[in-house]
């Protein structure tokens, strides 16, 4: 499953990863993600980094929180050019 607000990256990465998985479904925000996963089963989560809202790391513990799914989460996403994240934390 991709979860990320930028729809071209989104479908990119769909496009890319579906030559060798099965991409299960995407979504655009934190609130999105919750609603599939109560119906959608995902092995592997790819998360943007920096969404607005929720970031790909607080995604992450609410999925570990949640339990609502065996994914495991995996996050993505550019520094911003101060060398930092977006979100704030460390890269």
């Amino acid at each position: 499953m991709i979860v990320d607000d930028h729809h071209l990256v989104a479908e990119g990465l769909r496009a890319m990863l579906s030559r060798q998985f099965d991409v299960v479904g995407m979504a655009d925000s934190g609130r999105a993600l919750r609603s599939l996963l109560h119906a959608t089963e995902a092995d592997c989560l790819l998360l943007d980094l920096a969404m607005p809202g929720t970031s790909g790391f607080e995604l992450a513990r609410q999925v570990r929180r949640l339990q609502a799914s065996q994914a495991k989460p995996a996050v993505s996403g550019a520094p911003a050019p101060d060398g930092g994240s977006s979100s704030g934390a460390p890269v």
